[in-house]
């Protein structure tokens, strides 16, 4: 009657009639159990008062399982979720294999968001009704389900999906992060460029070729093959990834082009991230570039004046003629007195030819009063023949003037 009547206030109110009459007529007695459970139907849109219904019918009899699946089914598409899994639940406990039971009880679970309930009721359900229930849908909810939950099997579950959804973004993305959760590597790589397959491009392709970069440069593969993958992805990423994303780029970009990551990763994060990814960039190869520099600048600039002045020093013991020359005055920029001195030594006999650097290794012996080391730079300037010709007269001209200037201070 309920499902024939288009009016549902009609139908209610035709069911109160026959309520009412079977507590008068005895001989309508036996059929209140079946006016409670389809009045329980007819209010579904109200729950507490389906519940009692519900709960009225059921007294004194044995569960009627299939009845009460119905109710509970009319509840969930009535949008009463929770107390459709409740009425479905506490059925369960009198008939657990009931496969409507526990088809109801798991689609109320799932959309009550109670993750825990849905897989539970979804496994039973499969060993109950295996044969109708063993879907390729089905598979993908056990997947979904079993990621959000981080279930133990979770990985059995998405590689059970793939199987029929070999190109679907989301379990792609869960098959990646769940091999590279168990250091399955080459799946995880494997995953990362099926999902970088089937998305278009796009912010989450983007994400895709990071993710994958991450992991190559973790497997500690050539820079040139990480840069190849990452380097698509840079200009889409979206604005939370692009510390990881430009970071990396520092590290393994071509020496032509880091220049360029090295400012976007300053002005678009942060200093900090700018000198680590330096820093990594330099650990890594251990060959002074012009990220090298920028390393040195960057740490120079944030006062770290130590670590600036160890990294001019290991560098200047990678790098030999004007490079090394290069590093040793960069190193002599961040210290002072003998300490300088000695090192802008070194660096004008990798360089003699640079005059700027002469000088100013006589200013800084001058300030110092080193007269005998002055002495002894000039003579050793006059004395290179590697020298040019006006360098050597440049040294001559000094040591005369200075022993011009030590008579005149004797006689006076």
């Amino acid at each position: 009657m309920l499902r024939r009547s288009g009016d549902k206030e009609a139908a209610r109110a035709n069911l109160e009639s026959l309520h009412a009459a079977a507590g008068a007529h005895p001989e309508l007695t036996a059929h209140r159990r079946d006016i409670a459970w389809f009045r329980a139907l007819a209010h579904a849109d109200e729950p507490d008062v389906a519940r009692a219904l519900l709960q009225d019918a059921r007294r004194g009899d044995e569960t009627d399982a299939d009845r009460v699946a119905e109710v509970a089914d009319a509840l969930l598409r009535a949008g009463h979720p929770r107390v459709a899994l409740d009425a479905a639940t506490e059925a369960l406990a009198q008939s657990p294999s009931h496969v409507e039971l526990l088809r109801v009880a798991q689609r109320a679970a799932y959309s009550a968001q109670d993750a825990p309930a849905s897989f539970d009721h979804a496994l039973k359900l499969l060993e109950a009704a295996p044969g109708s229930v063993d879907t390729p849908e089905f598979r993908r909810l056990l997947a979904r389900l079993s990621v959000q939950l981080r279930h133990a099997d979770a990985v059995v579950y998405v590689s059970a999906a793939l199987e029929d959804f070999p190109n679907e973004p989301e379990l792609l993305r869960d098959a990646a992060m769940l091999y590279r959760s168990r250091g399955n590597v080459d799946a995880a790589l494997a995953a990362y460029r099926a999902l970088r397959a089937a998305l278009p491009p796009s912010a989450e392709r983007a994400q895709a070729r990071l993710e994958e970069a991450v992991l190559l440069d973790d497997l500690d593969v050539d820079s040139d093959e990480v840069w190849e993958v990452l380097w698509p992805a840079l200009g889409k990423l979206p604005r939370q990834d692009q510390r990881r994303g430009f970071s990396l780029a520092v590290e393994v970009a071509p020496a032509a082009e880091v220049e360029a990551w090295v400012r976007r990763l300053r002005t678009r994060v942060d200093l900090e991230s700018s000198i680590r990814a330096l820093h990594r960039r330099w650990l890594r190869h251990k060959s002074p570039d012009a990220a090298t520099v920028a390393l040195y600048d960057a740490l120079s600039h944030a006062g770290a004046t130590g670590e600036a002045l160890a990294l001019a020093k290991e560098a200047a013991a990678h790098t030999t003629g004007r490079p090394h020359a290069d590093w040793l005055t960069r190193a002599a920029a961040r210290t002072e007195g003998a300490a300088a001195a000695a090192l802008l030594d070194a660096a004008l006999r990798a360089a003699p030819d640079d005059q700027a650097l002469a000088e100013r290794l006589v200013n800084l012996l001058e300030r110092a009063g080193q007269d005998a080391d002055l002495t002894d730079l000039w003579r050793g300037r006059a004395d290179d023949t590697s020298l040019s010709t006006a360098n050597r007269l440049e040294a001559v001209d000094r040591l005369l003037s200075r022993a011009l200037s030590d008579q005149r201070d004797a006689r006076s």
